[in-house]
């Protein structure tokens, strides 16, 4: 006999509206996690917060609310990061094509005029600085009469150069990460391992008040390494060249 899970799976999976509405709500979520992080954080916290309060109590509801605020805006520094470099990537990419094309005598004006426009479609900072960069090297072509093209070329050069610097400086310090990452799940490991031996660490720790002062100060000091930790990344890679 089917379990009554396993219809509901196959009646949601063949409702001819379903696949659009997981879709729309996907595109909601991600543009509300792209413009909106906090408000979105806020709002699943308490979502979250609310039923586990219900089954577990109070404790586990704060928890469960923290927990799931610092993952959103992780997520969503996550994909900040990653259309950051994506930015980056394109703009030096920019730089090189048009290198390219002057050297395979393309009209200069119109190919430098795109790629500036190009370059001016995002605030990034490091984006700014390669069009100050681009400015600068065809200001110095039009004043001295250098050869746009060969100029071009140097310019992209270390671009690529600068890129490899970046990509140097983010395999160094994968090792902050990869550590920040397993000391946050060492308490769960901890927790987990004391249901295993029967101590039921859980029942002391969501139940009792000496268990919701130990959740706190540990919760307090588990974002504070993981603040700590940014912090760390941060510094690491604060002499990263545009």
């Amino acid at each position: 006999m089917t379990s009554a899970p396993t219809r509901l799976r196959r009646l949601l999976g063949t409702h001819p509206q379903w696949p659009a509405l997981v879709q729309t709500w996907r595109t909601h979520l991600l543009a509300r996690l792209d413009t909106a992080p906090r408000k979105l954080a806020t709002a699943l916290a308490l979502t979250a917060a609310l039923p586990t309060a219900t089954v577990a109590g109070p404790t586990a509801a704060a928890i469960t609310a923290i927990y799931c605020a610092v993952a959103i805006l992780a997520a969503a520094r996550w994909r900040a990061a990653a259309a950051t470099r994506q930015h980056r990537a394109t703009a030096r990419q920019a730089v090189a094509s048009l290198a390219a094309d002057l050297r395979a005598g393309a009209n200069a004006a119109p190919a430098i005029a795109a790629t500036r426009t190009h370059l001016a479609a995002t605030d990034d900072p490091v984006c700014r600085r390669i069009r100050d960069r681009l400015d600068a090297t065809v200001h110095i072509t039009e004043t001295a009469g250098a050869p746009t093209s060969r100029l071009l070329d140097q310019l992209a050069e270390d671009l690529r150069a600068e890129a490899r610097i970046a990509t140097t400086l983010t395999t160094n310090t994968a090792g902050i990460l990869a550590s920040a990452r397993l000391l946050a799940a060492l308490p769960v490991a901890g927790l987990a391992l004391g249901q295993a031996l029967g101590t039921r660490p859980l029942e002391t720790l969501l139940h009792t008040p000496v268990g919701a002062g130990c959740a706190a100060v540990a919760v307090t000091l588990q974002l504070a390494g993981l603040a700590w930790s940014r912090r760390i990344l941060v510094a690491a890679t604060a002499g990263e060249t545009p």
